[in-house]
């Protein structure tokens, strides 16, 4: 007689994972340095993936020490120029070149259409389509495709997923800890400009979406785009959603974080249980627009909120130089 219950009998799935992505292109090592290291010190068992271009070889064992997967960060040239290109003629002119030149094969593939839909099924020329696309769209837009990619055959290893900047992001305590497994949380920045007040983010929006869009959604706070944490599966439709506007749009100085308000603002992304959270009342503190007397450290020289307890997540600490040496100091 068999006296094995069926409770034996079946293994128990692995527990689920998080995850943490970023792009890490033109990093100083230092500034990766703190990231994994404070990272690591809150958050052990997360798995962490960074898209990087070009990582020295310093970089790359600190990555294996710190258990960070390096994977290759696929944009053009142009993408991929660095912003103080912009100033140096010569490399303007590269620019200027690629972009044309990468327009000029997008318009020769629609006219091509036709004719490869003859050798190609309609999925392998939307996917060829895709790639094409992908090659004019400046890199701190084109993360999102690849974080797409990356997630899209994810689901059985993760709970929850936070995208995040990396250059200016220090970890005080676990990012995952207050956010459920079935929500999307967006995280506004400091003070009380809007998205119609603030210059940059007012043409974004407007040179994205329109000014109709614009005039509907002028009165919101700024929700910061580069950091979004959330369970898989709301991560994963933030891409899928995130992903044909970034194409169709194909920008070359607009950041995604004009699209990201848009979409946000507009009810794109309802479906996934969005939560907006107002700076400081969440785990993610952006200190780039405050003054440095709001910014208190306890004694071990974290950054705390009112009632002494360290804020999991800063972001832009490097505006204010207090910050970063005491940042600096913990990490060793």
């Amino acid at each position: 007689m068999n006296n094995t219950t069926g409770t034996d009998e079946t293994k128990m799935a692995p527990a689920k994972r998080n995850l943490v992505m970023g792009m890490a292109w033109g990093l100083a090592l230092e500034d990766l340095l703190l990231f994994s290291k404070s990272l690591r010190r809150v958050v052990p068992s997360a798995d962490v993936v960074l898209f990087a271009k070009d990582p020295t070889p310093q970089a790359q064992k600190l990555a294996a020490e710190q258990r960070i997967q390096l994977l290759p960060l696929n944009s053009c040239y142009f993408g991929l120029c660095k912003s103080a290109a912009k100033r140096v003629r010569k490399e303007s002119l590269k620019r200027i070149r690629n972009y044309i030149g990468l327009k000029l094969v997008r318009g020769l593939l629609k006219l091509a259409y036709p004719l490869l839909r003859i050798g190609y099924t309609s999925k392998e020329c939307r996917e060829l389509r895709r790639e094409i696309n992908k090659l004019v769209i400046h890199t701190y837009s084109n993360r999102l495709l690849e974080y797409l990619d990356f997630l899209k055959h994810q689901g059985e290893l993760y709970e929850k997923v936070m995208l995040t900047d990396v250059r200016d992001v220090c970890f005080q305590a676990d990012p995952f800890e207050r956010i459920p497994a079935n929500q999307l949380w967006m995280f506004q920045e400091h003070g009380s400009a809007t998205l119609g007040t603030e210059t940059h983010n007012r043409r974004w929006v407007e040179a994205t979406f329109g000014r109709k869009v614009l005039r509907r959604i002028a009165h919101q706070p700024i929700i910061c785009a580069g950091i979004t944490i959330g369970g898989f599966q709301n991560v994963l439709g933030y891409l899928e959603g995130m992903e044909p506007e970034v194409i169709r749009r194909a920008p070359v100085y607009i950041p995604d974080q004009g699209i990201h308000n848009a979409m946000v603002y507009t009810g794109a992304f309802d479906h996934l249980h969005p939560v907006i959270v107002k700076n400081g009342d969440g785990p993610v503190l952006t200190v780039g627009m405050m003054k440095d007397e709001e910014l208190v450290l306890d004694p071990a020289g974290r950054l705390v909120d009112p009632a002494g307890r360290p804020y999991p997540v800063i972001h832009q600490y490097d505006r204010h130089p207090r910050l970063m040496a005491a940042f600096k100091k913990m990490a060793g």
